[in-house]
């Protein structure tokens, strides 16, 4: 049995935060997207109790968000945008909104299921 990966839900404005849970020690992060026109992008910070786990990192497809934090802080997880859709080439703010691509959050253990 494939166990259905967990994601982020996004919502339909430019710039929002929210607490969420990441990785499996029950932490809540403070999460901030924010639309940057400049680039067309999703720009992510991510921080535990005012300590800045990553900021105004680049949202991209395949790519984990964390895999360049070194803070001790960091969740024990992946943050992975991905899309089922072979013609969604790049992430924008459409199709993150709609839901056509999506922000997974990914335990080491989903990856040994």
């Amino acid at each position: 049995m494939v166990k259905e990966l967990e994601h982020i839900n996004w919502f339909d404005t430019p710039n929002w935060a929210s607490n969420i849970i990441l990785g499996n020690d029950d932490m809540r992060y403070r999460f901030k997207a924010h639309w940057n026109n400049r680039n067309n992008s999703w720009m992510i910070s991510i921080s535990y109790d005012e300590e800045v786990i990553i900021q105004g990192a680049q949202l991209l497809l395949n790519v984990d968000l964390l895999q360049h934090s070194h803070h001790s802080l960091k969740p024990n997880c992946m943050l992975i945008a991905n899309t089922e859709n072979d013609n969604i080439e790049r992430i924008n703010f459409e199709n993150m909104v709609n839901g056509n691509v999506k922000l997974y959050h990914i335990l080491k253990e989903d990856l040994d299921a």
